[in-house]
């Protein structure tokens, strides 16, 4: 047995010491060295409280002094929501890595990935937890989710509107008897007459209807492409007067709109339809309880509280509510009102297409806005924000009435001659009718008009469209208008070309016909339509 008390067995012995020291510090000085190479942090800890960390784990939670983390508890690392589940993982560490919320000391969090490990040498055994920020790979990963739910949505609509171009003008064109003679046949009868409840069942088939021929034109991308400056104010008191005669007398109908609402720019007559149509699901709502319907207008500047859309740009917005006190949309299915064919309704109620708010989603993003949605059990509330048109136009939230002015009305369905002829004279106009192209030339090369309202499609060898570029040719200061219940894109490019800029879908609103020709007619003979 060697003799280790020699003072050389004492040197030898204190150089293997010394030797281990160093190889030991070295060792420490490079996992000092890697872990603070890596970008994950590193908690080094011994089941209960830290140890010590890397300088990434510090730079992850902004962390200015190591010293205040070395003894804390190792479960604080998460918010207190998941604490339960560290816990389970810091006793039995799982293969696969975890997500949690890690807190940052400056009151902020993250979303991380931690993994638990141990390793075991025979005096002592080392845990180590690390710790990644990966917020940016699941807000990645939610907005790719995002874009799969809208892609299918796309695809829905895309299916749907296929087939539904074909058959929208000859429908449109049928359907205008029956939306514009209800209120003429009203003015004609007593306000007792028992016949009134007779018109009004005529009149709400008919705009259900409507609603199915908007949708319909709307599916096909054949709409049309306004760019009117108008009031929503008027579209508003316009979509309450539709609803009036359908409201049960359960239902109370306020509003509370801005007198110093700015205006905005699109399409009034689809804008009429939206509002109808929220109108009509918030009284469908509170069918089977009393309630209250409440339309509200404001100016509201969007920046902190700004809604999460990414197609919403600048700040300016009006906000238009229409609200109900009925029993509110489920949570389960509130992200799915606003897919296609998606409805509420059973099999036993009266069954919609479901493709109401999902239009009215549409119409509203093809506008640059943003539709919302709030609901509980004391009722839903849905929000449209939409851009304000800030250009020096002076617009009126009031219709403003005829003055005798001479509106020549070209369409090849007499019926329809009918109809607007009879809703121009009452709006203060003189109407005069055209069934052709020919007849219309006729007429204007023997007497002055101030606005042609002309159909796109007619039978003739001269087309609208031809006849429109004829009539800005021959007759340029004559203001012009466009009618159809069909407009692709192609036309709408045509027509723009011209310098027509208001269009008129079919069937027609008679608050939409009056702001049209009153909007053109005003309008400067150099700048029509803009």
């Amino acid at each position: 047995m060697p003799d280790n008390s020699t003072p050389e067995s004492v040197a030898a012995l204190q150089r293997d010491y010394d030797i281990l020291l160093q190889q030991l510090r070295e060792s420490e000085e490079r996992f000092v060295h890697l872990s603070n190479a890596t970008v994950e942090g590193i908690l080094v800890h011994d089941g209960s409280v830290i140890l010590s960390c890397n300088r990434a784990y510090l730079s992850l939670c902004r962390i200015d002094d190591e010293s205040t983390l070395i003894g804390t508890p190792i479960i604080d690392v998460v918010n207190d929501d998941g604490k339960a589940t560290l816990a389970t993982c810091l006793t039995s560490p799982p293969e696969d890595p975890f997500e949690l919320d890690v807190p940052r000391h400056d009151g902020s969090h993250f979303r991380g990935s931690l993994r638990s490990s141990k390793t075991h040498t025979p005096d002592r055994t080392t845990h180590i937890l690390t710790v990644s920020n990966i917020s940016k790979r699941v807000d990645a990963e939610r907005h790719l989710a995002d874009s799969y739910t809208r892609l299918t949505r796309a695809e829905k609509m895309e299916t749907a509107g296929a087939t539904a171009g074909h058959i929208a003008h000859d429908l449109n064109n049928l359907l205008s008897p029956l939306l514009a003679y209800p209120p003429l046949i009203k003015m004609a009868l007593p306000p007792d007459d028992q016949a009134n409840r007779f018109v009004d069942e005529m009149e709400r088939s008919a705009r259900s209807m409507a609603h199915m021929s908007l949708q319909l034109l709307t599916l096909s991308r054949r709409g049309g492409d306004r760019h009117d400056v108008f009031n929503a104010n008027r579209i508003i008191r316009t979509a309450i007067d539709l609803v009036s005669p359908i409201t049960p007398d359960t239902i109370a109908v306020h509003t509370d709109l801005a007198e110093d609402l700015l205006p905005i720019q699109g399409n009034p007559d689809l804008m009429y339809r939206v509002l109808e149509n929220l109108c009509q699901n918030a009284i469908d709502a509170m069918a089977e309880r009393s309630g209250t319907l409440t339309l509200t207008s404001r100016n509201i500047y969007l920046e902190g509280d700004r809604p999460t859309d990414d197609s919403l740009q600048g700040a300016e917005y009006i906000q238009v509510t229409v609200s109900d006190t009925g029993p509110g949309i489920p949570a389960d299915v509130q992200d799915q009102i606003f897919d296609p064919f998606f409805t509420t309704r059973r099999g036993h109620e009266e069954r919609r297409s479901g493709l109401g708010l999902s239009i009215v989603r549409s119409i509203v993003k093809d506008h640059s806005g943003y539709t919302g949605v709030e609901s509980s059990e004391a009722g839903t509330s849905i929000s449209l924000y939409l851009p304000i048109y800030r250009e020096d136009v002076e617009v009126s939230d009031q219709q403003a009435a005829g003055n005798g002015e001479h509106i020549l009305v070209v369409d090849d369905d007499v019926m329809q001659l009918s109809i607007v002829g009879q809703l121009l004279t009452r709006f203060g106009y003189h109407a005069i009718s055209a069934t052709t192209s020919k007849d219309a030339l006729d007429y204007l090369s023997r007497r002055p008009v101030d606005m042609v309202l002309l159909d796109i499609i007619m039978p003739d060898d001269i087309s609208g469209l031809d006849l429109a570029t004829q009539i800005r040719a021959d007759y340029p200061d004559v203001k012009i208008a466009m009618v159809s219940g069909a407009l692709d894109a192609d036309l709408t490019d045509k027509i723009k070309s011209l310098g027509i800029r208001r269009y008129l879908s079919k069937p027609i609103v008679s608050a939409a016909l009056q702001h049209t020709v009153h909007s053109e007619l005003s309008a400067p003979s150099s700048a029509q339509g803009l």
